[in-house]
């Protein structure tokens, strides 16, 4: 068994094998600024976009808020070619993007560096990534779902090569119906989360309490961003987040249950399987207290001896994101929002079973 010291020994010491600037290969877009990648060899050996966020946390930690900050830089880099944020470097991983964390990872930079010109010059970029969830991925109702704008060819590609080896999906199916599978199953993609039984392969029709959650923390970072950047828009960015609050609180919010929940806007149905992804709207502050409150009481639908599994148990299985399995940034995202309402032993006791199950390992 490894103490928890020689895991945080080993990741320090890795930090620096893990960066990457203007690799050339012909699967692999060239990306100029330094970068860290989630893992310094094998699949995952390029720039993705929401675990950077998470790596960034780890590297705000260790004092490497260089490389830090020159990831953000990397990522708004990425707005100013495509007008958003891509799931990865991958040559054709530019067809979706992932949950939009940058501004996130900026403020957790801007608060040690206090560096305004820095702020200045990734604002108009964060505010060119949030209209491009505004208008591409959001219902009349303002509420945003995830999606994907490939072609196509790709879905058909994405069907018989991904669907078909990764959940056996059948390659006598029409073109037709092929395409339409890939296209809520690539949304799922964009959510970070390939695959789950959450959207009941549906995440095109879905509101979703993680992407609100991390569209409402983009609306209040862009307002607490405009007070130094331009004063004059932090009132509606505030109005923004007021609005998007709201409208979590009449769709997301699962009285019934005590917890939130994606809904389907096509049918008008909750989403049945609990997702541990109901503590992002207490990352994010969305939640009242007493939503916060009973949110906490439903940690016996996730909770584990390794942690929070992803989703409750359910009848089915064969799903990555999904019980039993434990994934870290949930883990984090959980007990940092039971942390931000004073649930601070709950989160305490959700860490130490993920950390010491890790150090088992």
């Amino acid at each position: 068994m490894k103490s928890s010291s020689d895991l945080e020994a080993y990741v320090l010491s890795q930090w620096d094998a893990t960066v990457r600037e203007n690799v050339s290969a012909p699967h692999i877009v060239t990306v100029p600024i330094a970068h860290t990648v989630p893992s310094s060899a094998g699949n995952f050996n390029v720039l993705f976009y929401w675990d950077t966020f998470f790596t960034n946390l780890g590297l705000l930690r260790s004092g490497r808020t260089d490389l830090a900050r020159s990831n953000c830089d990397a990522l708004l880099w990425w707005i100013d070619q495509k007008g958003f944020v891509p799931n990865s470097a991958f040559v054709g991983d530019d067809n979706r993007s992932q949950p939009p964390l940058l501004s996130a990872m900026v403020r957790d930079v801007y608060n040690v560096t206090t560096d305004e010109n820095w702020l200045r010059h990734a604002y108009p970029r964060l505010v060119k990534e949030y209209s491009f969830w505004k208008e591409q991925r959001s219902f009349p109702t303002g509420l945003a779902h995830f999606g994907h704008h490939a072609d196509e060819k790709y879905l058909e590609t994405f069907y018989n090569q991904a669907l078909h080896q990764r959940l056996g999906m059948s390659l006598n199916n029409s073109v037709a119906l092929k395409i339409g599978m890939a296209g809520q199953l690539l949304a799922e993609a964009e959510s970070g989360q390939d695959f789950t039984p959450l959207y009941e392969q549906r995440a095109l029709d879905v509101a979703d309490v993680k992407l609100n959650s991390i569209l409402y923390d983009l609306e209040m970072n862009l307002a607490a961003f405009a007070a130094t950047v331009d004063e004059a828009q932090a009132a509606q960015w505030r109005a923004h987040a007021d609005a998007r609050a709201m409208a979590m609180q009449h769709s997301l919010w699962d009285e019934s249950t005590g917890i939130y929940r994606g809904r389907n806007i096509v049918t008008g149905r909750a989403l049945p399987i609990a997702s541990v992804e109901c503590f992002y709207p207490l990352w994010a502050g969305v939640a009242t207290e007493q939503q916060a409150k009973q949110t906490r009481d439903n940690l016996f639908r996730f909770e584990e001896r390794w942690g929070l599994a992803q989703t409750e148990n359910y009848d089915g299985s064969g799903y990555q994101w999904a019980y039993p399995n434990a994934w870290p940034p949930s883990q984090w995202i959980a007990a940092a929002g039971l942390r931000r309402y004073g649930f601070n032993s709950d989160a305490e006791r959700i860490a130490r079973k993920y950390c010491d199950a890790q150090c088992a390992m």
